[in-house]
């Protein structure tokens, strides 16, 4: 599929630069630009509308047990909004990111790994909102016992949809993750694997999302009484 801003590669126009390079065993950085165009209607947008997004990735190994990684955003993607006088447009809606990760390796088996974001809005009536995130991460990769274990704790709180984050998780083999953060909560997962044989292999994978000040969460089919969300999940894994 083309690289586009919606779910559907359709009313859209744009063009995507992206540029990495790899300096040496230690650095290597990534910068990439998408400016994109709407012709027609477009999600919150009553008219035509455009947008751009800049992203910068910088790797650094300081050596072979610390690793530190920075990302940062900054997309502008027009929505419906009121000037000044009364009329409804698109207008422009900044949103700037910065991510930062450090990881520590105590052992081969052994690491853990710290990570936070900030966020912060800037819409047409300089009404400014922001989001923030961190999280706290054990990673045991079993070379003496065959067992992986991963344990991640997480806080966040965003004042709105614009500030959310999506965040990388560890997840059943085969399986991708991905967390939204959005709102104001905290979540907990947990995965374990058993490598019985090289090609034999048990998983599974508990979180639990709590979230501060609802008394509901989502909508129809997936809405849910309380302020809990819980996933449970088991995985048998055979290689022929």
């Amino acid at each position: 599929d083309a690289v586009g801003m919606h779910n559907d590669n359709q009313n859209e126009r744009g063009v995507y630069l992206g540029f990495s390079r790899y300096m040496n065993k230690q650095l290597s950085y990534f910068l990439g630009m998408d400016y994109y165009y709407f012709p027609f209607l477009s999600y919150r947008a009553n008219k035509s509308s455009n947008g751009e997004k800049i992203k910068l990735q910088v790797d650094y190994n300081l050596n072979n047990r610390n690793k530190i990684n920075f990302y940062s955003t900054m997309n502008n993607h027009q929505y419906n909004d009121t000037t000044a006088n009364g009329e409804i447009k698109p207008l422009n809606n900044v949103v700037l990111q910065s991510q930062m990760r450090y990881t520590y390796s105590l052992t081969d088996e052994l690491s853990c790994a710290f990570r936070c974001g900030y966020s912060k809005s800037f819409t047409n009536d300089s009404k400014k909102n922001y989001g923030f995130y961190d999280y706290v991460e054990i990673i045991y990769r079993g070379k003496k016992l065959p067992i992986d274990i991963n344990v991640r704790y997480t806080l966040f709180r965003t004042k709105d949809y614009d500030n959310r984050f999506y965040v990388y998780e560890y997840s059943l083999p085969l399986n991708y993750s991905s967390s939204l953060l959005y709102n104001n909560g905290n979540k907990f997962y947990a995965l374990l694997s058993y490598n019985i044989k090289d090609n034999f292999s048990l998983s599974c994978r508990y979180s639990i999302t709590r979230y501060n000040n609802t008394t509901e969460i989502s909508s129809g089919n997936n809405l849910v009484k309380g302020n809990l969300i819980q996933y449970l999940a088991f995985q048998v894994f055979y290689k022929f």
